[in-house]
């Protein structure tokens, strides 16, 4: 299964972030890795799939056209975690997390909709911190709540924005290994990083957005060039190899000095 999308066209107000834009097939079973610089589009790609922005072209998935469904049915097949938690005054993290779940699926008996949350929680390593409160919790915790409460309902298709951006290594390097194990359980796993090079160890494609379209796709060893971060970064720039086989990238200073 794979999410295939084509004539993308979303924008805010009057402002036109892509038009027609059409993205390589992202495949089931692999994490998918959108890079690219400030302001290029990342963040409104997944939320025109999510449906939390008016977007027009088509996102298949099976065969369902995903913008032609309405948000409660498109969640049933997609988690989306965006870059911020919505203020939740006086829920614990455990009570976030059922509270995501339950939009959704008003039905579920809270016995479940308990079950559920907890075993996201277990996932994310925050089960410890479960009672409590949101918002006594940090920054990088609230993101680990926010991916919990996308795992919740179990999605096919997971979209992430920026799931690492306040968390300490050793977190980022637990948030990839998950994203790789939940990859490898059949889901399309689609997520926004602004760090090079753990796109260049964790996924299995990159895409990077730059002026309105796709700049370059591929694996990381293809795609991650110095002409790239000439082009699309404007600074220079190279990969290297660690010794346990690790991709890094440096960064060695801007391709023009400042004004």
């Amino acid at each position: 299964m794979s999410l295939v999308i084509t004539g993308l066209t979303v924008g805010y107000g009057a402002r036109r972030i892509f038009s027609g834009l059409d993205l390589p097939e992202i495949r089931a079973g692999r994490v998918t890795a959108l890079v690219g610089p400030n302001g290029a589009g990342k963040s409104t790609v997944l939320r025109a799939i999510a449906g939390g922005i008016a977007a027009s072209g088509q996102v298949f998935w099976k065969e369902n056209d995903l913008l032609r469904m309405d948000v409660r049915a498109r969640s049933r097949i997609i988690g989306f975690m965006p870059q911020g938690l919505r203020d939740t005054p006086g829920l614990s993290v455990l009570d976030s997390v059922i509270a995501s779940l339950r939009v959704f699926a008003p039905g579920l008996p809270m016995s479940a909709c308990r079950g559920q949350a907890l075993t996201a929680l277990s996932r994310v390593g925050m089960i410890d911190l479960a009672l409590r409160p949101l918002a006594q919790v940090s920054g990088g915790q609230r993101q680990l709540a926010g991916l919990a409460q996308s795992l919740v309902r179990d999605p096919a298709v997971l979209l992430l924005d920026e799931p690492t951006s306040a968390l300490d290594l050793r977190h980022q390097t637990d948030v990839m290994g998950l994203l790789k194990g939940l990859a490898a359980e059949g889901r399309t796993i689609v997520t926004v990083l602004h760090d090079l090079s753990l796109a260049a160890n964790w996924a299995d494609e990159i895409i990077v957005l730059a002026d309105g379209g796709v700049y370059a796709a591929g694996p990381a060893r293809t795609v991650l060039t110095p002409d790239l971060f000439r082009s699309v970064y404007r600074v220079q720039a190279c990969t290297g190899q660690a010794a346990d086989g690790g991709t890094y990238v440096v960064v060695t200073g801007p391709l023009e000095p400042p004004p």
